[in-house]
């Protein structure tokens, strides 16, 4: 378990496999977001394309990704292992192509 100074506001949850093509610009709109209170646990599902490279490039230069692997056994396992190692107020899921508005979580927030 990972000890934060404050308990993050949200934990995104994004299950990965074999999306390298996509997966920078979704960890891009996730580490960009405006409201900084959050943890980003992706989960690589036996990616064999180098996502699983590039889930450890980010996490080494952000403290809040975090990179778990697993055998591939589809997304609702990524999840479950995502939602097991977060500790968020709040879950969010989005999947490794997603893209968000740099605002989207704060609005979240705000409306929650």
């Amino acid at each position: 378990m990972v000890q934060y100074a404050h308990m993050p506001k949200i934990s995104i949850i994004i299950p990965v496999f074999n999306v390298a093509p996509y997966l920078r610009q979704c960890l891009d709109s996730v580490v960009g977001q405006t409201l900084h209170e959050i943890e980003i646990v992706c989960v690589d599902d036996g990616s064999t394309d180098g996502s699983a490279k590039i889930l450890a490039e980010y996490a080494a230069r952000d403290s809040r990704v975090r990179a778990f692997s697993s055998p591939h056994a589809g997304a609702f396992r990524a999840r479950e292992v995502g939602v097991k190692a977060s500790c968020g107020e709040y879950v969010y899921f989005m999947d490794a192509d997603d893209l968000l508005a740099k605002e989207a979580f704060a609005d979240l927030c705000a409306r929650a």
